[in-house]
């Protein structure tokens, strides 16, 4: 969203503005679902395991603890698993869910299954006592308490089945986060990407103008009835509340725990694929694609931003990025740095300066206003937020969305605020093809080529899976030339 909309049209959501988005995840917590399933499977099992032993029923075994096999054990597994599956190894939540499993399991045959023995000895020694004695009527001690290593071991081996099943009982999906002003002018061009499409595979977000509702009369596809964000705000650009729009996209798209890749998009993107291409492009990519880099010629980084923000940690890049979920939650989640942002990362001059300046020119007064900091708050917010968690090993260094700044032929035109729009007379297939064939991107901030890879094979891979600006008649001209082969197919990246 590059166009700037005015101050005034802002201040009705200032007041809300003050409040960081947090996510509630809980009805969509598949690790914690994962874990409770694991304990309730486990103690319905120790009915039959019971029976097979001592051929007798007993569904106290249901509520008991105890027995084969471990529930505790099959629950911290579980737990543990899921969290892995889903948000990779790499993070303080696997680290934390692995430890409570090794203690879990450890004090389960080792403390408990001793106490349990204790207990089993102290309740035959009673039952000697003669009736006489004080003891004798003491209530026997619980012996079930602890496990053998052999139903820890059953446990934890339940549990990684039950974390694998539950993971494996739908189809990944690809979130489309769409940030538009009002309605999607090229609506029409989405369409046939999502069109012959299995739904399971793939969901559509849409951050719009408070009170916006997608249906029949303002949108072409039917794909987007209904995908607009309830609790939208009015978003200024260059502003702090584009990255709070992007953070209750990312929020809202977190509560399907099927989606497991984000893509955050404009209202002038294109695809230049096929969704068949596109799904398994990311879903072949364990890695986020955020450009990140370190610009040292830009004065964009105010020192009132440390401690809580380092220098050393500010990064740049484009908005557009695509996120695997364990990033996305990271992002949704986060209340310490997106207020520092809101606060310190302020573009210069400010819109209400801008407005005002032929005024101020007229009086003389807008050349002696010093020059500000000119932080465009979505060209640094998650770049430096991922920077600062140290994942930087753990995206790729580049946007899959292509924009003409990227390879302008004039230096003058790669320093303007906004890429170039492509209009009808742009939108031929030499263009498309042209996008298509970039296998490297050059940095001229870092004098660094980075070349696009999808997976660890290290083969080359087209950089670009979406481009913009695209007008609504260069797109139609795109469509009308089958300039975009957008049939879905399952092509692998």
């Amino acid at each position: 969203m590059d166009e700037v909309m005015t101050a005034a049209d802002a201040s009705s959501s200032r007041g809300g503005d003050a409040a960081s988005p947090s996510s509630n995840l809980l009805p969509s917590n598949l690790p914690l679902i994962t874990a409770f399933l694991a304990f309730a499977l486990a103690q319905f099992l120790k009915v039959f395991t019971n029976w097979f032993k001592e051929r007798r029923w007993d569904s106290k075994r249901m509520i008991d603890s105890g027995g084969m096999p471990s529930s505790h054990s099959a629950t911290v597994t579980a737990l543990a698993v899921a969290i892995g599956l889903q948000d990779g190894t790499g993070g303080p939540a696997f680290a934390i869910a692995v430890v409570l499993a090794c203690v879990v399991m450890y004090d389960a045959s080792g403390v408990r299954l001793h106490a349990g023995r204790q207990a089993e000895l102290l309740n035959q020694i009673v039952c000697e006592f003669p009736p006489e004695h004080p003891l004798s009527s003491v209530r026997p001690l619980r012996e079930l308490l602890g496990h053998t290593p052999l139903q820890v071991v059953a446990g934890a081996l339940l549990g990684c089945i039950v974390a694998f099943l539950m993971r494996s009982s739908g189809t990944p999906k690809i979130a489309f986060l769409f940030l538009a002003r009002q309605n999607l002018p090229l609506d029409f061009l989405w369409d046939s990407f999502f069109k012959n499409v299995d739904e399971a595979m793939f969901s559509i977000y849409v951050h719009s103008q408070p009170g916006f509702v997608f249906n029949e009369s303002n949108t072409k596809s039917a794909f987007f009835y209904d995908r607009q964000l309830n609790n939208s705000i009015q978003v200024v650009w260059g502003e702090s509340t584009m990255i709070q729009a992007e953070k209750l996209l990312f929020e809202a798209a977190l509560y399907d725990p099927a989606n497991q890749r984000f893509v955050l998009l404009s209202e002038s993107c294109i695809p230049v694929y096929n969704f068949g291409y596109v799904y398994s492009y990311l879903m072949s990519s364990p890695k986020s694609f955020v450009d990140s880099f370190l610009d040292v010629k830009e004065n964009c980084y105010s020192p009132e931003m440390s401690p809580v923000i380092p220098e050393k940690k500010w990064r740049k890049g484009s908005q557009w990025i695509a996120l695997i979920r364990r990033h996305a939650v990271i992002v949704a989640d986060d209340n310490i740095v997106f207020p520092v942002f809101r606060e310190f990362c302020k573009r210069w001059p400010p819109a209400d300066l801008i407005e005002s300046r032929q005024i101020l020119h007229a009086f003389e007064i807008f050349d002696n206003i010093p020059d500000g900091h000119n932080c465009i708050p979505d060209e640094h917010y998650v770049q430096t937020l991922l920077n600062m968690r140290g994942l930087q090993k753990e995206i790729e260094r580049r946007t899959l969305t292509y924009s003409s700044w990227n390879h302008s032929a004039t230096a003058g035109e790669m320093n303007t605020w906004h890429p170039l729009r492509f209009e009808h007379a742009d939108a031929t297939p030499q263009l498309i093809q042209e996008i298509k064939d970039i296998k490297d991107v050059y940095y001229e901030a870092e004098d660094r080529k980075e070349q696009c890879h999808v997976n660890a094979t290290k083969l080359a891979a087209p950089c670009f899976l979406f481009a913009r600006k695209f007008t609504p008649w260069a797109a139609v001209r795109l469509l009308s030339e089958r300039s975009l082969d957008l049939h879905h197919a399952a092509a692998a990246a």
